[in-house]
């Protein structure tokens, strides 16, 4: 049997998960690397206390290799901070850059400068794509060739003059039935660079409480009903009757919710909670912070 060398970057997960973002998007590669600057801009939502900006660039690299008629292909395309308060930068950089690469590459990064980045992406890149390569040359010798694909996006989803939220979607295909998708955001406190969590966004929630706001947002998700039905569009749920004293024994996400504008988002990864045709099923929340 051959080996997959899946990245593991979500580690509350037991595979790798992604947001098919790859068939949405233009094919065309660019070989090389592109590198931009912005600064991020306040908004009215939320406090009004000044902070310092971050800069932001926009970094995107993208190659690939032919094996006969298929292909490996590695792309990211990132926007992410690299200068402002530094306890920001570095905590955002800190979440972000164990998410692109694999965990000996991302524990060796040391952030001094925008370059730092630049090469950081380029090499680990370079890096996915030979090792793609060799085993996609591999399975060409024996025969079978489906060609690879790894695609890494990080945008800003949400900004407002206290905190900014970044989102991570990936798209992984190392060959069998079909790729694997995933999400994962986080909110940072722009003034100290603090990650918020559920005590942070969701605060003054019982445990109990929490629970049942999110099994109603995933009756509207799969698009049922009852507490039945959605135990039915659920892994490991069907022992559970659904009653009041069983909320506080529904999983939560594995991942931290993140601030968007609309609200509170949680979502659970492929296969986490769900069958894999069900998606990434997500659930939007009033924020306990203004």
């Amino acid at each position: 049997m051959r080996k997959h060398h899946f990245q593991h970057f979500f580690f509350f997960l037991t595979m790798t998960c992604v947001l098919c973002v790859a068939a949405q998007c233009d094919r065309k590669i660019t070989k090389g690397i592109s590198f931009s600057e912005s600064s991020s801009e306040s908004s009215s939502f939320g406090a009004s206390s000044p902070v310092p900006a971050l800069k932001l660039a926009h970094i995107a690299w993208a190659d690939s290799m032919l094996v006969k008629d298929a292909q490996s292909l590695v792309r990211y395309d990132c926007m992410l901070p690299v200068d402002g308060p530094e306890a920001c930068v570095d905590s955002i950089l800190g979440w972000i850059i164990p998410m692109l690469a694999d965990s000996t590459a991302a524990a060796n990064f040391r952030y001094t400068s925008e370059d730092d980045c630049k090469a950081f992406i380029e090499r680990q890149g370079k890096a996915y794509l030979q090792m793609d390569y060799a085993e996609l040359k591999s399975m060409a010798e024996d025969g079978f060739a489906p060609g690879m694909e790894r695609d890494f996006r990080v945008r800003v989803a949400y900004e407002d003059s206290t905190c900014i939220t970044f989102l991570i979607t990936t798209y992984t295909y190392l060959g069998g039935a079909h790729g694997y998708s995933g999400v994962l955001g986080a909110t940072f406190s722009k003034t100290d660079g603090h990650h918020m969590t559920y005590a942070d966004l969701l605060a003054g929630r019982s445990a109990k409480q929490l629970r049942k706001e999110i099994r109603e947002g995933l009756k509207t998700y799969f698009m049922v009903e009852t507490d039945e039905e959605l135990r039915d569009n659920l892994f490991g749920q069907q022992d559970l009757t659904m009653n009041s004293d069983e909320y506080e024994a529904f999983p939560l996400p594995g991942a931290d919710p993140w601030l968007e504008k609309d609200g509170v988002h949680l979502i659970y990864q492929q296969y986490e909670i769900a069958c894999y045709a069900a998606g990434m099923p997500a659930v939007v929340l009033k924020p306990s912070r203004p």
